[in-house]
This record gives structure tokens, C-alpha cells and sequence, in this order.
């Protein structure tokens, strides 16, 4: 891909008297992103709780563009409203009960930062390799990687993968997650609100202590018209959590919820 033919959809943030070089929360915003922005505001006080329909259509188109882009398929991109989402995410799907280890920088983004210090606190060993100089990094970095992964990528050339990160065990858990989360984003995107439902009844119980999942499965309650379900899952999550970044909004879904239900 040329980067000069994504140019002409930057005019907004690209000047002549500075330079973007941010690849993170202070990345430039392409010139469709305004009118995306004003669109999700009409939807949502067109549609109000039947919203997610066109939000979710959206987020398909959104996929796909960028999967055009990158020349891969629409499936394997993510999207979240935030890094701390992304990482969030991005962590799940690491095996931290077989391999209790994470290796990085002190240089990283402060939602990195975060994140790890939270999972150091829970016994997840964190090293921190100091980024500078930047030259020996690499080489600084190296003695961190398991024995396995060392033998297994002796014969590769530099850039590959050893195969030793692709033969990892999956603990059953995780796997069943993983499995479920894959049907929790097809039956959300198809707006099959009964299926949806019976996906989070299992996350729920096989993921205890996953908030986010009590939280998911509010809303789908909140779909099918299950105030007193929805309020329950919502205002649990709502306590849980009081830090998180959609507190305020759910906040107002639950008002929301209550008076139409007449409680």
C-alpha cells in the first residue's frame, strides 16, 4: 500500500507547519471520521435503544475497508473504543496460566503500563526492559525468550515467528472463551438477541469474575425487554467497576431501562 493514497482523507489534520508521527490516542483522525461522528448521533437519537443494528453495520464496513487496505480478511480486525480495550483483549487471548510471564518496556503507551502493573499484582511475573539505547534493545531482549522458542526459531530467518509460539497449549478454559467470544461477535452482528443471550449465559459462568461479560449480557437482557435481568447485570458491573470508561453512559442506560419498565 502507497501511504500517499491514504493522504487525500487527511486534509483536516495534515498542515504544511507540522509533522504526525503518533501511531496511538493522538493519531490523526481521517476526514470521514467527522461525519461518522455526526451519523452515530443521528442514529442514536433516531433509533435510541434499536441503535446497535446500525452500529454494527458500521463496524462490518469499517472491517472491511481496512482489511482491503492491509490485504487480509475482515475478520481478523479488531476494533475498540479505546487502547485500554484493545490490550484488554489483546491479553485474554494470551495462555497466562501455562506461561505466567510477560516481557516488555518501560517505554511503552501508559495503558501497557497499567494493565501489567495490574497483572504483576495478581502474580503475573512482568519484566521491564529499559528501552534506551534503542540499537541494543533487541539484543537486550533475547535472553527473555524460553529455551523452547530459542531452538525452535535457530534455523529461521530474522522477522519469523519460531513455531514454539504457534504450538503453545490451550488450557480448556480458555479455549471454550475464545469459542464462545467468536459466537458472541457473529450472533451480535447478526442481531440474534435469543442466541446472543444463551452465548452469555455460559461466558457468565465460565468467566466468574469477567465484568464486562455481566455487563454484555445486561445489554442483550435490555434487548429482549428483561428489565429486571438487565438492571441486575447492569448495576453489578456498575459497582464492580466505578473507574470504567463507560461508566457515566450506562449509568444512563439503567435510568433509561428503570423508567421504561416503571421501576
Amino acid at each position: 500500500m502507497d501511504p500517499r493514497s491514504l493522504r487525500p482523507h487527511y486534509r483536516a489534520f495534515l498542515r504544511d507547519d507540522r509533522v504526525l508521527l503518533t501511531g496511538h490516542s493522538h493519531q490523526a483522525w481521517p476526514d470521514v471520521a467527522r461525519a461518522a461522528q455526526l451519523e452515530a448521533f443521528d442514529d442514536a437519537a433516531a433509533h435510541v435503544d434499536h441503535k446497535w443494528g446500525k452500529a454494527f453495520e458500521a463496524a462490518d464496513a469499517v472491517r472491511a475497508a481496512v482489511a482491503s487496505r492491509i490485504d487480509c480478511a475482515p475478520g481478523e480486525v479488531a476494533l475498540g473504543a479505546s487502547t485500554h480495550e484493545l490490550v484488554t483483549r489483546f491479553l485474554s487471548a494470551l495462555p497466562l496460566r501455562t506461561r505466567p510471564r510477560l516481557v516488555t518496556t518501560g517505554g511503552e503507551f501508559h495503558t501497557i503500563h497499567r494493565q501489567l502493573s495490574r497483572l504483576a499484582e495478581e502474580g503475573i511475573e512482568v519484566v521491564w526492559v529499559a528501552p534506551d539505547p534503542v540499537g541494543t534493545l533487541a539484543e537486550r531482549l533475547a535472553p527473555y525468550r524460553d529455551e523452547i522458542d530459542r531452538q525452535a526459531g535457530a534455523d529461521l530467518d530474522e522477522g519469523e515467528t519460531p513455531l514454539g509460539l504457534y504450538l503453545q497449549a490451550c488450557p480448556p478454559r480458555d479455549l471454550l472463551a475464545r469459542m464462545l467470544r467468536n459466537l458472541k461477535e457473529i450472533f451480535r452482528s447478526q442481531e440474534d438477541w435469543p442466541r446472543l443471550l444463551a452465548v452469555m449465559e455460559r461466558l457468565v459462568v465460565l468467566l466468574p469474575d469477567d465484568m464486562g461479560e455481566r455487563r454484555d449480557r445486561g445489554l442483550v437482557h435490555a434487548e429482549l425487554g428483561h428489565a429486571g435481568q438487565a438492571l441486575a447485570d447492569l448495576q453489578a458491573y456498575l459497582e464492580a467497576e466505578p473507574l470504567a470508561a463507560d461508566h457515566g453512559a450506562l449509568q444512563a442506560r439503567v435510568k433509561e431501562i428503570a423508567d421504561s419498565a416503571g421501576l
